[in-house]
């Protein structure tokens, strides 16, 4: 009774404890000592005020009490544990690991998990585009992941279409760099195939992106061409400051266009591009250093 009362009162001895017994694979002293920690924390949505050597990440004991469950044989209330964790933070790891849990229920539980998570981000548009824009592409859904974006204007965009613009550039020419690919192309490729990454979008497109989703090659390349000339467009719109970078997609287009048997199409789309901003010198140079006169 007194250790208890004096952990209540030093809640940071709870994470050498909590640490120790998950290394010993202690599963039923992890779940109660972290249910300790639960009953006395606040709720992962309200501010902590114990001083900080106090503090513990509620998120962290959940997990571990979760993976308790989990190896004990009881997805239920590893689930039922976890899933405050990604109602706090809202983020594809979190996501991950519930959907995870929830389908270890059973399979149906799992997608209506993904379901119930899909219709309240949708809610939440546009603050939620970019984590809405994960799920639907690891779940193979590549077309609402592109529909998504169909309306979105301005730089908070950006990295969702990136992030589908990339997923269908993916699906079309494949997993894999090619010889005959130009070096713009080669070197988005060797990015995303970093091992050792955790940057985003590396991460995800490396672990999480559906491998075969249902999806014409035509109609991927199409999308990804369309959503990299809304990037090019982007940069263009903000000014002198991101014409080199404007550039460069416009010079990955090509590269795209070249390796599909299609260059007498881009160098239109090009010559098009080049006389539409002919008074802009400072895009009119990068271009050139970039795609060529």
């Amino acid at each position: 009774m007194v250790q208890h009362r004096f952990r209540r009162r030093y809640l940071a001895l709870y994470t050498p404890l909590l640490a120790d017994r998950e290394s010993a694979q202690d599963w039923a002293a992890v779940i109660t000592y972290g249910q300790e920690v639960l009953v006395a924390l606040p709720p992962l949505s309200r501010p902590s005020y114990y001083p900080p050597q106090d503090r513990v990440d509620t998120a962290v004991v959940r997990a571990q009490v979760a993976r308790a469950y989990e190896a004990l044989g009881d997805p239920e209330q590893a689930f039922a544990v976890y899933e405050p964790v990604f109602n706090d933070k809202n983020d594809y790891e979190t996501y991950v690991t519930a959907r995870r849990l929830a389908g270890a229920i059973a399979p149906e539980r799992g997608q209506e998990f993904t379901r119930q998570v899909i219709a309240k981000l949708r809610n939440k548009l546009p603050l939620s585009c970019y984590l809405l824009c994960q799920i639907y592409l690891s779940e193979g859904q590549f077309e609402p992941a592109y529909n998504l974006l169909g309306n979105v204007t301005g730089y908070s965009a950006l990295d969702a279409l990136k992030l589908v613009a990339k997923a269908h550039l993916l699906a079309a020419l494949g997993p894999e760099a090619r010889p005959e690919m130009g070096p713009y192309l080669q070197e988005m490729y060797t990015k995303t195939a970093e091992s050792e990454s955790d940057k985003e979008p590396v991460r995800f497109l490396r672990d999480y992106l559906a491998a075969e989703p249902n999806l014409a090659r035509t109609t991927a390349l199409a999308r990804a061409e369309d959503l990299y000339r809304r990037i090019m467009q982007l940069h263009i719109d903000n000014g002198r400051k991101t014409y080199a970078t404007a550039a460069y997609y416009c010079a990955l287009l090509g590269e795209i266009a070249a390796f599909d048997g299609r260059q007498a199409e881009f160098n239109q789309f090009y010559q098009e591009l080049r006389r539409r901003y002919s008074r802009h010198r400072a895009l009119q140079a990068e271009l050139a250093a970039k795609v060529g006169a």
